[in-house]
């Protein structure tokens, strides 16, 4: 088919009715008018709108013409149209327009615009004034001034006592004297007697959501709605009475409609939310629920919801921080409070988990788990008294069950209650086969050092069965913690005879072959682990470090991968899969393997970190510094995602961020010392030396003993030129780290004092122990470049042979066999240079005059010329370009 051949009777058609408008007449702003109400008779308002339009581009001054528009739009609920016609009007004269103008504002809320214009205006007659007093008294409510807006009311009802807006008044007088009943009362009977009286309608239905008669609310609204189409506000109104009265469907309608016009709307998103959150879908009632949020309506409601939907997603951190807002206003019986110790423990705040655990009631065995975390995490961090409070609120609780009575004697174990040892005691009782019981028992002991019981209960169940694996395992790890290896793996090979795929016995000689440096023994030990379980983590480790003894990582990586595949959904195989691809120097694999996470959800440290530093092994600084600036507001408590996303800063030399980096750190972790000398590190980077000493002052003697703050001093006391104080203080820190930033303070030290030769010779010492300390080779030859020729050029030397692209140490070692002259070598070292960097001046005028040298006169006058034109003010290079000229 040829579809060109469509196109011909379109084009002529267009023309001919272009041909045909072109020569039709314009109507009168008279015949406009008069279409427009003929329009409007028969109900077409669009039409109507069309010739008003066209009225006005002919005589935009036209008053009746503006204040119809304005009316049609009115009368829709098209408030802001309204108001931009009405004005107008009003502007050109109409004082009917004035009282549609009040309406207009009314509508949208302009309470200021209101009175504005209710001040100018005095109404010929008493009914339209008392209108005018109406809106200026319902805007006066509407700022808070009540008084005044009684008068106002009161002043309508004076001069029109039976209109239907005094009436109107008498309704909101008596709604604010909380006479509700009386306020439904008069507006019935007003919207009874006037059923499109639109402002009744609206009071009306306002005073039955407020006795919560929602579906009556509704009913009114709705009348509203069809007599105001245009009018967004009735829309939200709709909604929420919807929500209230459970019609989410029909609520979320509205809803959805108005978030496509104004999506940052903070009650329409608060409303959006609690939809979502009824339906469980949980994603989005955070959503939109935080966006309330942020947009300022932070009620308890709102918080709660969130938080919620937050701990639905194991968002803990959003969890917490929503939940421990309102924690004072919840009773100690909500089952928030039991949310928000969960997210207080899973993100490390035991303490407050303890609070809050504390303040609970009503416990069931349910909470055992719960409350057997928050005791151990307290524990770990050394908190035995609070540890104890905890326990305590358990010890009241009777169980009967035996995994419940055998949890309880493990918590009381881990405070070093004895009497968590009758707990286990009942709970095997009960059950003497059961696993938890049995290792609970066995790790209290060897967790509490006590080896002697380990020996004795491991014996016990062996003398009712020589082939319990667990009791040789529990003798085996008894003897290893008393040091006693012989007896260990006495222990250990039983255990292997009796069952050869016992992983503990199989990981044990795996890694005492590897401490013997014997890998291959390693391997043939994880190989059979590994047959059984090959997702066993640490065999899959341990197998990595074996094969890099030999140089066959790859196999591990293989193995490391497959199992990897196999539980993509495992958060700790996916890192250890990260993790050889890092050591294996596959940072962008690692990252294509881990930017792919959610770091909504909980994660460890080792994924910041590996991820982090995958970034800066290719030097992507912009995408370090997110994921660490992402790290601190996940946890802002974690000082290590400071501390990384501050040292990535400076690596990407943002020293200023890098101080303000580490100042925000110290608002979340106040007085760690760590971050406080950070923070001295940083002040002296952005040279603010009075802050760094008064930092230093703070720190205790042994942490100002420390080498690293000694050269934070020295770094200090030499930026004062107090470098006789400094110098030791820098010495004892350049001992403890012989690092380059180090080493090259220490020579700038000498050189202010003008000790050249003790200089030299320590930066010479220093590169004798590090050979491959570029910076200070180059520093140390640029040295000599003023006094020795010879060592300048071995250094320049070894330096190119470290590193060939190194443009200023290629461009010296022609200028110094020039001078030498040695004009061939010159040229190819010149050579070297200029194709790495062909813009330099400098370069361009070290190559220029070798070439003079060699009589390349084209090529002298052609670099030269270059190099003058890029550095148009350098006498040197100028005057060279002035001497090939002449030998041209």
């Amino acid at each position: 088919m040829n579809h060109k051949k469509s196109i011909l009777p379109i084009v002529i058609s267009a023309i001919l009715l272009g041909g045909i408008s072109a020569c039709s007449s314009e109507k009168t702003n008279a015949e406009y008018l008069a279409s427009a109400k003929q329009y409007l008779a028969s109900g077409n308002n669009s039409s109507a709108v069309v010739e008003l339009k066209n009225a006005i581009k002919n005589a935009p001054s036209n008053v009746v013409v503006r204040e119809l528009l304005g009316d049609i739009y009115l009368n829709v609920g098209d408030a802001a149209k309204a108001e931009k016609e009405l004005s107008r009007a009003y502007e050109y004269g109409s004082m009917s327009a004035a009282i549609s103008l009040l309406k207009a504002y009314k509508i949208q809320q302009k309470n200021e615009e209101v009175l504005a214009l209710s001040s100018k205006l005095s109404m010929q007659s008493d009914q339209e004034q008392a209108v005018v007093e109406i809106y200026k008294g319902l805007a006066l409510y509407r700022l808070g001034q009540d008084e005044k807006a009684e008068e106002s009311i009161n002043y309508a009802n004076e001069l029109a006592t039976d209109s239907i807006y005094s009436k109107l008044g008498k309704a909101y007088l008596a709604t604010k004297q909380k006479k509700n009943e009386e306020a439904i009362k008069i507006v019935s009977m007003l919207v009874n007697e006037n059923p499109e009286f639109i402002d009744a309608l609206l009071l009306l239905g306002q005073l039955q959501f407020a006795y919560k008669d929602y579906y009556e609310a509704i009913t009114s609204f709705m009348k509203y709605q069809e007599l105001q189409p245009k009018d967004l506000s009735i829309k939200l109104m709709l909604a929420n009475a919807y929500v209230k009265n459970n019609q989410l469907q029909e609520a979320e309608e509205y809803l959805d409609e108005l978030l496509l016009i104004a999506p940052e709307h903070a009650f329409t998103n608060q409303l959006k939310g609690f939809v979502r959150y009824s339906l469980n879908d949980y994603t989005k009632a955070q959503l939109f629920l935080n966006k309330a949020i942020q947009k300022g309506i932070t009620s308890p409601e709102n918080l709660l919801l969130a938080g919620y939907s937050a701990f639905k997603l194991k968002n803990y951190e959003q969890s917490y921080n929503q939940l421990r807002s309102i924690e004072d206003l919840l009773p100690s019986s909500h089952p928030a409070m039991k949310l928000l110790a969960v997210s207080q423990l899973k993100l490390g705040y035991s303490m407050e988990a303890s609070d809050t655990l504390l303040k609970l009631e009503n416990l069931s065995e349910e909470d055992i788990d719960l409350y057997s975390k928050a005791s151990y995490e307290l524990m770990k961090e050394g908190k035995w008294k609070e540890a104890k409070l905890v326990q305590n609120k358990v010890n009241a609780l009777e169980f009967t069950d035996a995994v419940d009575i055998a949890r309880k004697g493990i918590l009381k174990l881990s405070m070093r209650d004895v009497e968590g040892v009758a707990d286990l005691e009942n709970a095997l009782s009960l059950d003497s086969n059961m696993p938890e019981a049995k290792l609970a028992l066995a790790g209290a002991y060897l967790q509490d050092n006590n080896y002697r019981k380990a020996h004795d209960l491991a014996n016990k169940w062996l003398s009712n069965n020589r082939d319990d694996i667990l009791a040789h395992n529990l003798n085996a790890l008894a003897f290893l913690k008393e040091g006693n290896e012989l007896e260990a793996k006495l222990a250990m090979q039983e255990a292997l005879e009796i069952k050869s795929d016992n992983p503990l016995s199989l990981m044990f000689f795996a890694k005492l072959a590897l401490k013997e440096d014997d890998a291959e023994l390693a391997l043939t030990y994880l190989d059979q682990l590994l047959a059984n379980k090959p997702n066993h983590l640490a065999a899959l480790s341990a197998y990595y470090a074996a094969t890099s003894k030999i140089d066959k990582e790859n196999l591990a990586v293989i193995k490391i991968k497959n199992s990897f595949d196999n539980n993509q959904n495992s958060l700790t195989h996916r890192l250890l899969y990260a993790k050889v691809l890092f050591s294996s120097k596959q940072p962008a694999e690692v990252i294509s393997l881990l930017s792919t996470i959610n770091t909504d959800s909980q994660l460890p440290d080792f994924y910041w970190t590996l991820l982090g530093d995958s970034y800066l092994a290719l030097n992507q600084f912009t995408n370090a510094e997110q994921l660490f600036d992402q790290w601190t507001k996940v946890n802002p408590k974690n000082k290590q995602a400071w501390i990384k996303l501050a040292l990535t800063a400076e690596l990407n030399t943002d020293v200023v961020k890098g101080l303000n980096t580490i100042t925000n750190g110290l608002k979340e972790l106040k007085s760690d010392t760590q971050l406080l000398i950070l923070q001295t590190h940083f002040y002296i980077k952005n040279d603010e030396n009075i802050l760094a000493q008064r930092n230093l002052n703070q720190l205790d003697k042994e942490t100002q003993a420390q080498p690293a703050v000694q050269g934070l001093q020295g770094k200090v006391w030499a930026n004062e030129n107090r470098f006789d104080e400094a110098l030791p203080k820098l010495l004892v820190s350049y001992k403890a780290s012989p690092s380059s930033n180090n080493a090259g303070i220490i020579y700038i030290v000498y050189r202010a004092q003008k000790d050249m030769v003790t200089g030299i010779t320590f930066l010479e010492e220093h590169l004798l122990s590090y050979p491959n300390d570029n910076n200070m080779r180059s520093l140390l030859a640029e040295t000599y470049m003023r006094s020795n020729d010879n060592k300048a050029l071995t250094h320049y030397q070894k330096l190119v042979h470290l590193v060939p692209n190194n443009i200023g140490a290629l461009n010296n070692l022609a200028w110094l066999e020039y001078q030498r002259e040695n004009y061939i070598v010159a040229d190819e070292w010149a050579m070297q240079a200029l194709s790495l960097d062909g813009e330099n001046p400098n370069i361009l005028d070290t190559a220029g005059i070798i070439k003079l040298e060699i009589n390349d006169v084209d090529n002298a006058l052609k670099y030269l010329k270059a190099a003058t034109e890029l550095a148009p003010n350098n006498e040197t290079i100028k005057k060279h370009y002035q001497k090939a000229q002449k030998m041209k």
